[in-house]
């Protein structure tokens, strides 16, 4: 496992977990099923070589933990991590994005699928970032 990225964040762990959630609409998702905690979610974005469509198992441990299991995608082959929330001094949360799995279906050397993915990551902890802090 290895942290992609991460940001501090000057908002309390609840507002981060709210935009972090609330952040998932950017990405055209779909909740197929919900139990508990545990989601099936279907996302839809761009990527540098196209369209992707992913199905993700998720589960929350809210304004801690957000684990994801990549079940389908037409790109990728495996990816598994989870979202870290982790309270500072001072109302601050430091947002973790950590991966344990990355492959692609397609044959890409790992540098260049693991650039392209901290790039894809670290926009999205921007964004999280500017809600979170606009509230």
């Amino acid at each position: 496992m290895f942290v992609i990225d991460s940001v501090d964040i000057s908002a309390p762990q609840a507002t981060v977990w709210n935009a972090l959630v609330g952040e998932r609409v950017h990405y055209r998702t779909r909740i197929e099923s919900k139990i508990g905690m545990t989601y099936v979610m279907h996302q839809q974005f761009e990527t540098p070589i196209g369209p992707a469509k992913v199905t993700f198992l998720m589960v929350d441990q809210p304004f801690s933990k957000m684990d994801f299991l990549l079940t389908e995608s037409d790109e990728v082959k495996e990816l598994k991590g989870h979202w870290n929330l982790i309270p500072c001094n001072n109302n601050k949360t430091k947002l973790e994005l950590c991966v344990e799995k990355l492959k692609t279906k397609v044959p890409i050397p790992d540098w260049l699928v693991k650039k392209v993915f901290m790039k894809i990551s670290h926009s999205r902890l921007l964004r999280i970032k500017d809600i979170s802090e606009s509230k």
